[in-house]
């Protein structure tokens, strides 16, 4: 057993655990709740907002909440600058569904 813990072992994994931003919890829990009720999933999420807020753990959550462990695909804005950046992102989501 290793002593030490990884530092993502201590990341909020549920909603209800992701501290700090009240409304940004309470909208996501309503989404998430009509989403559950329609038996649907979340459709498409864009998030801005500087660095260290949460973005990318929050999509973590909201992919683990709605049962898609592994589905969530990161993408870095500046990595899409040219069209031809977010087409071929597009063509990769396609080939693999």
């Amino acid at each position: 057993m290793n002593k030490y813990q990884d530092v993502n072992d201590c990341r909020p994994q549920v909603i209800e655990h992701f501290v700090g931003q009240a409304q940004l919890v309470e909208r996501v829990n309503i989404a998430l709740e009509a989403a559950w009720n329609q038996g649907t999933k979340l459709p498409h999420i864009l998030m801005q907002g500087a660095a260290g807020v949460g973005k990318t753990q929050l999509a973590r959550i909201l992919s683990r909440e709605m049962g898609m462990n592994g589905g969530l695909h990161e993408q870095l804005a500046q990595n899409m600058m040219k069209p031809t950046d977010r087409l071929a992102i597009v063509k990769s989501f396609l080939q693999k569904r």
